[in-house]
């Protein structure tokens, strides 16, 4: 049955993992959760953005799969904790837009997060290549 299931997936366009829909892996969940606030905060350092542009651009990678809301809280989070700065807008179509950017903090937040993932990435692929040669 796990063939059949992985076969529908494959069929489907979703990636899998051992034979599962990725998005049913708790460990791929968790992984995303912990890497969409470095995102976001990267794709904030080349200026101003309204959320629907920042999904928009990061639903544009495999593996990512958002949504709206989890994007939206996530916002409204950093903006609490002063990573970004929000602005209302008018818009040309619809209710006013929230524009978001970063602010000193939440560009230092970049900076550490950039530099850890660099660190710990060359760790893992350490880590792998080790395990390839035994």
């Amino acid at each position: 049955m796990a063939r059949d299931q992985g076969a529908k997936s494959k069929a489907a366009g979703e990636r899998t993992i051992g034979g599962r829909a990725a998005e049913s892996n708790p460990w791929v969940s968790q992984m995303r959760k912990g890497l969409l606030e470095f995102l976001v905060l990267a794709v904030l350092r080349r200026g101003e953005a309204y959320g629907y542009i920042i999904l928009k651009e990061l639903r544009g990678f495999e593996g990512l799969s958002l949504t709206e809301s989890t994007v939206y809280l996530l916002l409204a989070r950093l903006t609490k904790d002063g990573l970004l700065r929000a602005r209302k807008a008018r818009s040309p179509e619809g209710p006013p837009r929230r524009y978001y950017s970063l602010t000193a903090t939440g560009h230092r937040r970049l900076v550490d997060m950039t530099a850890y993932w660099k660190a710990i990435t060359k760790s893992v692929d350490h880590v792998l290549a080790a395990g390839e040669k035994r």
